[in-house]
């Protein structure tokens, strides 16, 4: 009985039992729902053509609390080593399952004589992103800064509990700064389930600003739109310009939340500012990153939100791209 998507083909027989077919099924569903709502990478298309050959490979019933209990459980409990690039780690990310699944992706810079976290994650399981601090090479107690990208909580609801483990400043945006130390459930948007703790702000950056922290520089760009205190942090680096975005800006064009606080024309003038840097490295606070040519992707982003409402929604910027992307990109000697 075969079963052919998107070029992946399985082939299940009845001596396989029918627990590795609905397993089969069931990712099978995930794919194309991933591929019809968002982007998917070339890893995960990997890995699921793994998991679907050891399923169909193995000649016994195979339940789904099995798999669930001896692969992905397991490898909850292990900590990973990321480093993207020289001297910046990824050490919690809910889309990696490298932390809590509310984290947002947190960064670790090895400054030389400081090690500073863009970004602190939800606070939900901060020792499990201490773990993973300590799996790259790195004393907790060494983190000096937690540079705040904004005050919503999956992206701050850790500061207080890091800083208490290591002494660290907090710096965040001066528009951000009350609601933080104030723990403001409106404008962090936390909920009411988890116990978000304010906690003083020991830096309130403004747009501009340059930082010498160790042996790195940094510049704060305040880039408002998905939310009025919202920055970007632009990175001088061997590898060249490295821009940690927040949820300002993600991978494959992708927008930054909007919702109903959001500023959309403060944010349109945002992505255009972005849009003039030439970046090459876009590290964003959700989903995956992006190690070269990030400056490609921001103008993908810049061109769809120049477009028409219904371009936006109908096609909105993934790998997937619509015609106007790919003629566009069609002077690129990659896609020739």
């Amino acid at each position: 009985m075969p079963a052919t998507v998107i070029g992946l083909k399985i082939k299940c027989s009845k001596n396989y039992g029918c627990y590795s077919v609905l397993n089969a099924l069931a990712i099978y569903r995930f794919l194309v729902y991933s591929i019809l709502v968002g982007p998917i990478d070339l890893g995960s298309l990997s890995l699921v053509r793994s998991v679907v050959h050891a399923l169909c490979s193995k000649r016994k019933k195979l339940s789904a609390n099995f798999f669930l209990d001896k692969q992905i459980r397991g490898l909850r409990r292990k900590n990973f080593r990321m480093r993207l690039i020289d001297d910046v780690y990824l050490v919690s990310g809910g889309s990696f399952g490298l932390g809590h699944f509310a984290d947002c992706n947190v960064y670790l810079v090895d400054c030389g004589n400081e090690v500073i976290l863009i970004d602190s994650g939800a606070g939900i399981d901060v020792n499990r992103l201490a773990d993973n601090v300590r799996a790259d090479g790195f004393d907790v107690e060494r983190i000096t800064k937690i540079m705040n990208t904004h005050c919503h909580y999956d992206h701050t609801g850790g500061d207080r509990k890091i800083k208490d483990m290591s002494g660290c400043k907090i710096f965040i945006h001066e528009n951000g700064a009350v609601p933080l130390e104030r723990g403001d459930p409106l404008k962090t948007c936390a909920p009411r389930i988890i116990d978000f703790q304010g906690v003083h702000a020991d830096r309130k950056l403004t747009d501009g600003e340059r930082l010498l922290i160790g042996n790195r520089k940094f510049e704060i760009l305040h880039t408002p739109g998905h939310c009025d205190d919202a920055i970007c942090i632009l990175m001088e680096h061997p590898a060249g310009k490295v821009l940690f975005s927040g949820d300002t800006a993600q991978a494959y064009g992708q927008p930054g939340v909007l919702s109903a606080d959001s500023d959309f024309h403060a944010y349109v003038k945002s992505i255009n500012r972005l849009a003039q840097l030439g970046i090459d490295v876009l590290l964003p606070g959700h989903g995956i990153f992006v190690l070269s040519g990030a400056s490609e992707q921001i103008d993908h982003l810049k061109m769809k939100l120049s477009s028409s409402w219904c371009d936006f929604i109908l096609y909105p910027p993934h790998p997937f791209t619509p015609r106007g992307m790919i003629e566009r990109k069609l002077d690129h000697p990659q896609l020739r």
